[in-house]
């Protein structure tokens, strides 16, 4: 089930480069974020039919000056947040009929591109980001201005903020190789509950799926499964072979998957945490050869578990995991 996004106001010759989508009930948001282009938009699409005619549900443009469509999270079925150009956040309404419509716009918070934005599972009304200008944000959305902005020592490439510790343990990576998770009961400058050091560059990704474990991802297509009570040790490492660049990690508790996505594709791996190993499910390319190219996939879980998957190459595809073992598109 694929469909192809198509804006006519786009010259014909420059396809479309979408964001990771963002699923809620059979809905997905998801962005432009083609470089070079004059407008930008935000849609909201029927992810149940993207085939259909109608699969378009409606969207919301931003212009040249807003800059691109880089990240976008639900906040509840009426409210998302969107991140776009260097660091501008906005609020995007959605109508009963799927009507978006901007908001409000939340004070200058970042001031370069931001990598990754994080909604805390435990409390919808705060978020975490993080990016180019090295430094993780905590916000309130009922006091968005009295944000708390921890200076890092490095470019963030992943952010996550899950329900595990009781939702007050947001983390993030840097590119350097560092993974840090911070307690916000602490007051003022904040120094991290934890920090790990893994011996190598371009750590792209992590997915905490416990209070104490969880998976990271590098540029190189190497994930490592680590429990941060036992520092020293690596409970499993592996490579993925299709996608080999690691861009965004991501676990669904229910069916024990891992989803893995970036250049040039994504694999599900299935994870048996009695041995803290994986094996794969399926990826998105046909064959056991890994795709060529430098195509990107940005990928996310439905509530459900099927796959919402798009990227640079324009698409928006949905793969349904009927059972174990199997997919199918």
């Amino acid at each position: 089930m694929t469909a192809l996004l198509e804006d006519k106001a786009l010259p014909a010759h420059q396809g479309l480069s979408l964001t990771r989508p963002a699923a809620e009930d059979t809905r997905c948001l998801l962005g432009t974020d083609t470089p070079g282009a004059k407008s930008h938009w935000l849609a909201c699409m029927d992810a149940s039919n993207l085939a259909g005619k109608d699969a378009l549900l409606g969207r919301l443009g931003f212009s040249e000056q807003d800059g691109e469509v880089r990240l976008v999270e639900w906040i509840h079925p009426e409210l998302a947040i969107v991140s776009t150009g260097e660091g501008a956040l906005h609020l995007v309404s959605l109508s009963p009929s799927n009507q978006l419509a901007i908001h409000g716009k939340l004070p200058e918070i970042h001031k370069a591109t931001l990598r990754e934005l994080a909604i805390n599972q435990g409390n919808r009304a705060q978020f975490a980001a993080g990016g180019y200008d090295r430094g993780l944000t905590l916000v309130d959305l009922e006091r968005p201005e009295a944000f708390r902005k921890l200076e890092q020592t490095g470019v963030i490439g992943s952010v996550a903020w899950p329900g595990w510790n009781q939702g007050i343990c947001p983390s993030l990576t840097l590119d350097d190789g560092t993974l840090l998770i911070y307690d916000t009961r602490v007051g003022g400058a904040i120094p991290p509950a934890f920090k790990a050091t893994f011996g190598k560059k371009d750590l792209f990704a992590h997915a905490r799926y416990s209070d104490t474990n969880l998976f990271v991802g590098f540029g190189d297509g190497e994930i490592q499964h680590i429990d941060n009570r036992v520092t020293d040790r690596i409970l499993h490492r592996f490579q993925d072979p299709y996608c080999l660049a690691v861009g965004h990690l991501e676990y669904h508790p229910a069916r024990n998957l891992l989803l893995v996505s970036g250049i040039p594709d994504l694999t599900v791996w299935r994870v048996d945490k009695a041995t803290a190993t994986a094996s794969p499910v399926c990826h998105f390319g046909s064959g056991e050869a890994p795709l060529s190219g430098d195509t990107q996939v940005n990928a996310t879980f439905t509530e459900s578990g099927d796959v919402l998957a798009a990227g640079t190459a324009g698409t928006l595809s949905r793969i349904t995991l009927s059972e174990p073992g199997t997919a199918g598109l």
